[in-house]
C-alpha cells in the first residue's frame, strides 16, 4: 500500500469554503464564501484548484459536455445568495 500511495498523485478541488479558522461561514452567502475562497487560493499552484464558475448557463452546459469524459460528475448549482444547508 506505501508505494501505491507514493506513486499516485492527488490533486484538492474546492469549490466552496464552509469554515475558515474558527469562524463558521455556514450562514454567509454563497457568493460572499466563494469570493474568499478564491481570494484564499489565490496563489494557489497544482496539485490545489478552484473549480471554475460561471453564471452562465451555455458555458456551464458546454463544460460538462466537454468535460465528462475526463471524469467529471456533473453541475454544482447554488444561489448567490444561499446559505449552507447541510
Amino acid at each position: 500500500m506505501i508505494i501505491r500511495a507514493l506513486s499516485t498523485t492527488a490533486s484538492f478541488v474546492a469549490f466552496d469554503l464552509l469554515a475558515l479558522g474558527d469562524e463558521s461561514l455556514l450562514e454567509t452567502p454563497f457568493g460572499e464564501r466563494r469570493a474568499r475562497l478564491a481570494l484564499l487560493l489565490a496563489d494557489a499552484t497544482p496539485p490545489i484548484y478552484l473549480t471554475p464558475a460561471t453564471r452562465d448557463r451555455d458555458l456551464a452546459a458546454d463544460w460538462f459536455r466537454r468535460f465528462e469524459g475526463a471524469g467529471f460528475d456533473g453541475v454544482v448549482a447554488k444561489p448567490l445568495d444561499g446559505d449552507y444547508r447541510p
